[in-house]
């Protein structure tokens, strides 16, 4: 019986967990910054209840995202709803696909017209709809007007997400729990023997001992009770090892022209990537970059598939950023396990001095990952940045060098007074 109690407290500790933790999201961009169509995109990690995104989007104005959708839980409903601000126009349309986010091959999901002259809210994707878990992303591919003027509008994304459906018993399973159902009944209505004056006071007797033995249990329970309690209020940890992006490091001397590796670890089939490393011009400068050659080609290419083609943008005067570093694995197989090179970044020395290598994000919402098909975001700390740093030395010669040189300099100048003499 004891154990019984045991675990039904923990399911109600369990229960009163996961709702108390449960923190639907209710973006704004108004009040945490502008989406766009940029990479990496916004994500956004629904719960359980009505996630909210709310914003403004016009003809010139795009907002894309990515939702995550947790292991046991299901998207079940998607809504838009909008306030239009015409300005001159007629007509206004936005269309939107809906896809399964790091599968570039999978077909789309669903598309979606918005039509801004007509109902507002409108509940979209009702065809693929649940949605179990794994990563999605929003994005708009079209948009058109009729008039001469410059629309926009104020819209809000409502995502329903719902615990996962249990899925239902197979009818063999039914079958089962009726004749188990049935044995019970029969069992608890069998006819009993009356109750004669023996039989009364063996049962008070045995009463009486079961009493008296449960109170140990009741502090066995009550202990069992107090330690889910602190299991349940103590922080989770997972024993599985998140990601980690590396910036490497280095000691040179100055105009040595060097690479720093930019590599992974702990991954479990990465197939994509996006990074900003910032530096410091007074002591380093960028030459180039290149992820050929590196283990994430490798993997790409040993895979039968090939890269889409690495990107970056060096920014400021002189350059101190390399941002937008990114590149993705095309038709790719198993992706790369478990670390490896994905950026080999090459700099020349031209200053005495220790320049960090930072990873960022100047102009997005953090560094992003596709890990085992899923999105990772920095932002959302689900990998961890270790950042590196470049020492530059100046090529003065070292103490025990001088004085080798003032030494031999001493006997050839005593050399040279002896000859003389």
């Amino acid at each position: 019986m004891s154990k019984r109690i045991i675990v039904l407290v923990a399911c109600l500790l369990a229960g009163l967990a996961a709702c108390a933790n449960a923190t639907p999201v209710a973006y704004n961009e108004a009040v945490s910054g502008d989406l766009c169509f940029c990479l990496p995109f916004a994500l956004f990690t629904l719960d359980i209840g009505a996630n909210t995104v709310s914003g403004t989007t016009a003809l010139h104005d795009v907002d894309d995202f990515v939702l995550a959708v947790p292991a046991g839980m299901e998207l079940t409903d998607i809504t838009f709803a909008f306030v239009l601000s015409p300005d001159g126009v007629t007509d206004a349309v936005e269309l939107f696909s809906l896809d399964i986010w790091g599968d570039f091959l999978a077909p789309s999901l669903g598309e979606a017209a918005i039509q801004f002259f007509g109902a507002s809210p409108a509940h979209l994707y009702a065809s693929a709809l649940p949605l179990g878990a794994g990563s999605y992303s929003l994005t708009r591919f079209f948009a058109g007007q009729t008039g001469p003027g410059d629309w926009s509008a104020d819209y809000s994304w409502t995502f329903d997400v719902a615990p996962a459906a249990d899925p239902v018993p197979e009818p063999a399973s039914l079958t089962l729990l009726g004749c188990g159902l049935v044995a019970l009944g029969r069992r608890r209505w069998k006819p009993r023997r009356s109750n004669q004056p023996l039989d009364c006071l063996r049962a008070i007797n045995r009463h009486w001992h079961r009493g008296a033995d449960m109170i140990p249990k009741i502090r066995h329970v009550l202990a069992a009770f107090a330690t889910l309690t602190l299991i349940a209020m103590s922080a989770p940890v997972s024993c599985d090892a998140s990601p980690v992006l590396i910036a490497g490091s280095d000691t040179v001397n100055i105009g040595d022209v060097f690479t720093i590796p930019v590599s992974i670890d702990s991954a479990l089939g990465l197939t994509a990537f996006q990074f900003d490393v910032g530096f410091d011009a007074t002591i380093i400068e960028l030459v180039s970059f290149a992820d050929t050659g590196t283990d994430f080609e490798t993997a790409a290419t040993s895979g039968g598939g090939a890269l889409l083609g690495l990107t970056g943008f060096p920014q400021g005067s002189p350059a101190n950023d390399l941002s937008g570093v990114a590149d993705s694995m095309f038709t790719f197989g198993a992706g790369l396990t478990p670390n490896g090179s994905l950026v080999n970044v090459t700099f020349q020395a031209i200053a005495a001095g220790v320049s960090p290598l930072s990873f960022s994000c100047v102009s997005c919402a953090g560094s992003f990952l596709i890990d085992d098909g899923v999105l990772l975001s920095s932002g959302n700390a689900d990998f961890t940045l270790q950042d590196g740093a470049v020492t530059v030395t100046s090529t003065v010669p070292e103490p025990a060098t001088l004085t080798l040189l003032a030494s031999g300099c001493a006997m050839a100048a005593s050399r040279r007074r002896r000859a003389r003499s």
